[in-house]
């Protein structure tokens, strides 16, 4: 089954596109580098990947398929685009090239998952295959909670934050902002805030502040979308205060909403 919108043939994602990375080195590179462990990768099947800065921030997020002769990355136009700087800035005598590929579009199964992580994704070259529209394309990412770059967060947030946890593989050896990643793993930590779905009934603003009585306890993001119940936000909020069925006031609407859904990193086993 596919994402269906409004019960209508399920519609193609057209923001994505393909690179490769290509050369004798392209393994070791990327191994030293990107959350992955890129020699386990089962072949021609695409996995999310991320590559993190020493303090577990975000840098990119694409997804990395091992072929034969290259390894294949699918993405978000702009992600692939700030990977593809990136990894020139870390690239010294190794024998590796990027190779730009086509446009692609992407099919999304249905599932009640929440977040990039576990989505699954089936990528094909751009064809005649109808597209979501804007508005149903912030629609869905609001309701899956599929935060974006400038929209919902930024440079300043990590990996726990982002529930991305589960694209980090354990036992690789080093990769930049390993050391972090595991540090928090081994004690169980949490983020000190998550990004929270909430719906109000009235209007409401992008990027208002979030409160809990007096107290400030997050902000809206810049994903805002009209429902037939009302408005439906994205929103980071204090770890304190983001438990589904809290409400919020939004501070300049003087709205108030309930959280709905919250972004969480995978449960790891008690042990």
């Amino acid at each position: 089954m596919f994402y269906r919108v409004k019960n209508q043939t399920p519609p193609s994602l057209r923001i994505f596109s393909a690179a490769q990375l290509t050369g004798p080195d392209r393994e070791s590179f990327a191994q030293r580098l990107l959350s992955r462990d890129i020699k386990k990768l089962p072949p021609n099947l695409p996995k999310l990947c991320l590559l993190l800065a020493a303090q577990a921030k975000l840098l990119s997020y694409f997804w990395i398929e091992r072929r034969s002769d290259a390894l294949r990355l699918y993405g978000i136009e702009a992600e692939l685009q700030g990977l593809r700087e990136k990894l020139e800035f870390y690239k010294f005598t190794e024998e590796v090239a990027w190779e730009v590929g086509s446009d692609l579009t992407a099919s999304l199964h249905e599932s009640e998952s929440v977040g990039w992580h576990p989505l699954e994704l089936r990528f094909k070259e751009s064809g005649g295959s109808p597209y979501l529209s804007e508005a149903e394309w912030l629609e869905m990412r609001v309701q899956r909670m599929l935060p974006l770059r400038d929209w919902d967060f930024d440079s300043s947030h990590n990996v726990f934050e982002l529930g991305l946890t589960d694209a980090c593989d354990e036992n690789k050896g080093c990769y930049i902002g390993q050391e972090v990643v595991e540090r928090v793993r081994s004690r169980a930590g949490r983020p000190s805030r998550h990004l929270a779905q909430t719906h109000f009934e009235s209007e409401i603003q992008e990027l208002e502040e979030l409160s809990v009585e007096t107290e400030k306890v997050g902000s809206l993001t810049k994903s805002v979308v009209k429902t037939t119940t009302g408005y439906l936000a994205l929103s980071w909020m204090d770890r304190k205060f983001c438990q589904v069925g809290i409400k919020v006031r939004a501070k300049l609407s003087n709205k108030i909403g309930v959280i709905t859904k919250i972004l969480e990193g995978p449960k790891r086993p008690k042990t």
